[in-house]
């Protein structure tokens, strides 16, 4: 068989085997000559990082294992593995959209021996195993507003859905969106501490949380918002008044753990309420954003991704994706909002970041009278912005302290600023030697970093 050739990172079709051994049976490709390293099978669609050997496996005494889609799109495939010795099976390869796979099953309904995904089996004889789909379909649940793991850890919905109640999470949950599907919650979502929310698929979400409720997360208790992962669908997020958009709502006893790992999604808070973070008088929580479009609005005083009123930012970090943040007036674009609250720990290392704060409020950083909290960029472009009357990064207006900044590498553009001496952008007469500074080396006055490429232009009126 000829060699084949691959670009790093992207997926190719493996070549089907033409290898032949007397009296013995290919079971596939191995990393290692032996059998011991990561398989890959016949024909199969992967990814390599690095060249790669791969040795063609046999097996003299085999079992024939057949996988059966069970309703899924997709034909059967089948899978050699020795007679009577522990062999692990061969990956899914099936999604059925709206369902979740829950592993294999000897028997089509369930009931029969059941194996995880990846499991080893042990065969005697041939064997058929049937992929196994679960959900709860909202379509048939009326106003159903308990999304409980004791009623089924996965909800999806065979049509569109409106539901008028508040739903509450409670337990381990996955919402699966299918595609051309949109599930409208006109009260919103509520994820409280110790539960968690994911969700997954291609369709729409529309949440709109009520009165001191945030649209997706925490509600008008004091209750600290849960864990919330999204890796798909197109989410629109909008929070009542005090309550974030994705996050906690009034006064709640933080922001909880929002991931975000693929979709579109945009998130509204309330008055005094981030987009992604805090409601009113919370801070951000963790927020963490690995991928997809995010775009996050604040209400009056409420950080775009960050604290609401009163509240510090957080801990947030960017590794990848598209985001557009926009503080209300008095707070940051990312970071911290109005009374004196600092921006928390903000890191950057990959995608395209635009932030913008809103009147008094930095672009990264501090809100009206805050400190601008420790911001580390190693990667992506980022262009930071304040409303006015504040700096790109840093503090906001009448903050005591300018923090910490430290650039790795990437590019970083900022408006309506000056350089003086620190890392603190403002308004006035540089005493620097040149306004535009590129790939500066050293360190001065709390900056730190190897490479700096910064834009500058003429400031606003301060």
């Amino acid at each position: 068989m000829a060699d084949l050739k691959a670009y790093k990172g992207e997926d190719v079709e493996l070549s089907k085997n033409v290898f032949e051994k007397e009296n013995h049976f290919f079971a596939g490709w191995n990393t290692a000559s032996d059998g011991s390293g990561d398989w890959y099978y016949d024909a199969d669609t992967v990814r390599f990082e690095e060249n790669t050997t791969l040795y063609a496996q046999w097996y003299d005494n085999v079992e024939l294992v057949i996988f059966d889609p069970n309703g899924a799109p997709g034909m059967e495939y089948l899978q050699w593995v020795k007679e009577n010795e522990e062999t692990a099976l061969r990956p899914n390869k099936y999604t059925k959209n709206g369902y979740l796979f829950t592993g294999w099953d000897t028997k089509r309904a369930g009931g029969g021996v059941h194996y995880d995904d990846k499991a080893n089996i042990k065969a005697v004889g041939n064997v058929i195993l049937y992929a196994q789909w679960t959900i709860v379909d909202l379509a048939t649940m009326g106003d159903n507003t308990r999304w409980d793991q004791s009623i089924g850890k996965v909800f999806s919905l065979s049509k569109d859905v409106t539901i008028t109640g508040r739903v509450v999470v409670t337990g381990d949950v996955t919402l699966i969106l299918p595609e051309g599907m949109t599930l409208t919650a006109s009260s919103g979502i509520t994820v409280k501490e110790g539960n968690s929310l994911t969700i997954e698929g291609s369709g729409k979400l529309n949440a709109t949380g009520l009165t001191y409720q945030a649209g997706i997360g925490g509600d008008d208790s004091e209750d600290a918002c849960g864990e919330i992962t999204i890796n798909g669908g197109i989410i629109n997020a909008t929070g009542g008044e005090d309550g974030a958009g994705i996050g906690s709502g009034d006064f709640g006893a933080y922001g909880g753990t929002v991931t975000i790992n693929g979709g579109t999604v945009t998130a509204t808070g309330g008055d005094a309420a981030a987009g992604i973070g805090g409601g009113e008088g919370c801070d951000g929580g963790t927020i963490t954003i690995n991928g997809g479009t995010v775009i996050a609005k604040g209400g009056p005083f409420g950080t775009g991704i960050g604290g609401g009123n009163g509240s510090a930012g957080g801990n947030i970090t960017i590794n990848d994706g598209t985001v557009t943040a926009e503080g209300g007036d008095n707070a940051a674009g990312i970071g911290g909002s109005y009374i004196g609250k600092d921006g928390g720990t903000i890191t950057i290392t990959g995608g395209t970041v635009t932030s913008k704060g809103g009147f008094a409020g930095a672009g990264i950083g501090g809100g009206n009278g805050g400190s601008g909290g420790n911001v580390i960029i190693n990667g992506g472009t980022v262009t930071a912005a304040s409303g006015g009357s504040a700096i790109g990064i840093g503090m906001g207006n009448s903050g005591d302290s300018c923090g910490k900044l430290t650039i790795g590498f990437g590019e970083l553009q900022q408006s309506d600023l000056a350089i003086n001496s620190g890392w603190y952008l403002y308004y006035g007469n540089s005493q620097n030697p040149t306004d535009n500074v590129t790939n500066y080396s050293g360190e001065w006055a709390g900056f730190t970093g190897e490479y700096m490429n910064v834009t500058t232009a003429a400031p606003s009126a301060y």
